[in-house]
């Protein structure tokens, strides 16, 4: 059992914060339809320029982008005085627990009477469609144990939105919300989308099913951060806030802290995580000018890097939700119609752009390294932005559409080959004719050079077409279309299994028996032309041999009778 701990907070300022998604771009739209909009007769929201703490030290450059200058980039409303004040300006709210035993708690809207401080419910939006709301409050106890401040956190973070802690107003009935008695998550709808729930945000989408809530408690003089030893008893506790523990849950063990912390200075101990974030601070001895400052000015002033920090965070899952829906082709309005794998890759494609065009947006404009000139707000942000894994979001998101990129880039090179594959099949029975043509015109010209006899060079030059197309047939196959098959490969290259192996000596024998066809009809073609070659010779040979032999005798025989008339004129001569 952990031991008591007898501290006991003077100040608890918390705010509960709920983001959510609308359209990209439209925050004129959004503010129109917010300050238009009435609760119980009074105006609901109003614009407002952004309190001077949020901007303290900031950078100009992003001070002018970040806090509304160009309302249509990113702006500031909040709750008038009056309406904020009926709503929460004072209540009781009920922590229905699974066992039962339900506890009560009071607690007031933060309310410093308009000398510097926040309104109580005010509203952050951005261009790429992230907004957050943030209700301030506070415990009705000036002064209560650090246990007791756990279970009020818990109460009002409680995870399901339908059994949100049940809020009793001091004030009156409002418009929409039942009497005096409303949930939590009745009265943020309330503000949102209206008091029928009816008058919804372009785009809305709730994005989380719990509030996260950043915390400030602040302790006497007695109390002080400065030593590992003065800090052990309060590591227990400030796990616990963070976590938003509540005092009887078995987490709230001592032991190591399960979140990122820092200590700012001997008066200041942080720390953060993915449920929101907590400032242990204590009073300075003494009557010190700062001490009735202190909660207050943490409370105001390091929220905006808190707050920074969280909406880039939800840019990252609102350009990972815009890439899902594009991928499958679903979207918030309703589900995907069907489509083929063609129109899928051409959407892909289409939308691809965007996606990298939201990334460099906000990158350039909202990915800031460094907010502010100052040390402490400085080390606050990166403590920040490490312990909501900001660059780790960024980063996946960034990676996961690269490979989109370079996926449709290889599907565009499959559907090329694909093309190039299927005009290839065509071109094949054009191939075949070719084929016959070329031995053909081969054989003509042989034959015509070597004098083979027309007859036969006709007979054999028929032949030989017919022969050469069914052997551009057998070897081309223009029936089957044309395709490259990889060699499968084994999970392990090293050690592949018995069915691995078998696969791929059947795709080896498969590859040798189709190089052997081919080589086959080729050799059967060239034995053929060869053939008619050495065939058509012999016939030449054996014609010009037997006809030859009459040729010669021809003029020795003519040679004999010009002789033998001429020795017929004197013969006779001779002969008497």
């Amino acid at each position: 059992m952990a031991k008591a701990f007898k501290h006991k907070a003077t100040q608890v300022r918390s705010r509960m914060l709920w983001p959510f998604f609308v359209e990209r771009d439209c925050v004129r739209d959004v503010v129109a339809q917010l300050t238009g909009r009435h609760v119980s007769g009074k105006q609901a929201w109003e614009e407002a320029d952004v309190p001077d703490l949020y901007k303290d030290n900031f950078l100009d450059y992003i001070r002018n982008h970040w806090f509304g200058y160009d309302r249509s980039v990113s702006t500031y409303l909040r709750v008038p005085d009056e309406l904020a004040r009926d709503l929460l300006g004072g209540f009781t709210f009920q922590d229905r627990r699974a066992d039962g035993d339900d506890a009560t708690h009071r607690g007031a809207l933060v309310d410093d009477g308009g000398e510097g401080g926040l309104p109580g419910i005010e509203l952050f939006l951005i261009a790429p469609g992230v907004g957050l709301l943030s209700i301030a409050l506070t415990p009705g106890d000036e002064v209560m144990p650090l246990e007791s401040v756990r279970d009020w956190l818990a109460a009002l973070h409680i995870g399901d939105r339908e059994d949100s802690p049940m809020i009793l107003r001091d004030g009156g009935a409002i418009e929409g919300l039942v009497d005096k008695e409303a949930r939590l998550f009745d009265l943020i709808n309330t503000l949102l989308n209206g008091p029928e729930g009816d008058d919804l945000l372009p785009g809305y989408e709730a994005v989380q099913r719990s509030l996260s809530a950043y915390t400030v408690v602040g302790f006497d003089e007695h109390v002080t951060f400065g030593t590992a030893d003065d800090r052990a008893p309060f590591g227990p506790q400030l796990a616990a806030l963070v976590g938003l523990w509540r005092s009887d849950y078995a987490g709230a063990a001592d032991g190591a802290l399960p979140v990122n912390e820092l200590v700012m200075t001997e008066c200041h101990w942080t720390a953060v995580n993915l449920r929101g974030a907590v400032h242990l601070v204590n009073d300075q001895p003494g009557d010190h000018p700062f001490n009735a400052h202190r909660v207050r000015r943490t409370f105001d002033k390091h929220f905006v890097q808190y707050l920074t920090a969280l909406l880039q965070l939800w840019c990252a899952h609102r350009v990972s939700k815009d890439a899902v829906d594009l991928l499958h082709g679903t979207a918030s309005q309703g589900p995907a119609e069907p489509s083929t794998e063609e129109d899928r890759i051409r959407r892909i494609r289409a939308g691809l752009p965007d996606l990298r065009k939201q990334i460099l947006d906000f990158t350039l404009c909202g990915q800031f390294g460094q907010l502010s000139t100052g040390d402490r707000a400085t080390r606050y942000y990166h403590l920040v932005r490490d312990a909501l894994r900001v660059q780790e979001a960024w980063d996946h998101l960034k990676t996961a559409v690269a490979e989109l990129d370079a996926e449709l880039e290889s599907r565009g090179l499959e559907a090329t080959v694909k093309n190039i594959l299927h005009v290839q099949h065509k071109i094949e029975w054009v191939e075949v004719f070719l084929i016959s043509v070329y031995v053909v015109e081969l054989a003509h010209i042989f034959a015509l050079m070597l004098g083979f006899n027309h007859t036969y060079a006709a007979i054999g030059i028929l032949v030989l077409a017919v022969g050469s197309a069914f052997g551009g047939i057998v070897m081309l196959r223009p029936w089957t279309p044309v395709k490259v098959d990889d060699p499968p490969k084994p999970v392990d290259p090293l050690k592949p299994t018995s069915q691995e192996r078998v696969a791929l000596q059947s795709h080896n024998l498969k590859s040798k028996v189709q190089e052997y066809d081919r080589r086959v009809v080729l050799v059967a073609l060239v034995v053929a032309l060869t053939a008619f070659l050495i065939l058509g010779l012999w016939l030449f040979r054996a014609h010009h041999d037997g006809g030859g032999g009459h040729a010669e005798a021809g003029p020795a025989s003519e040679s004999r009778h010009v002789v033998a008339s001429e020795s017929g004129q004197s013969g006779p001569r001779l002969s008497t």
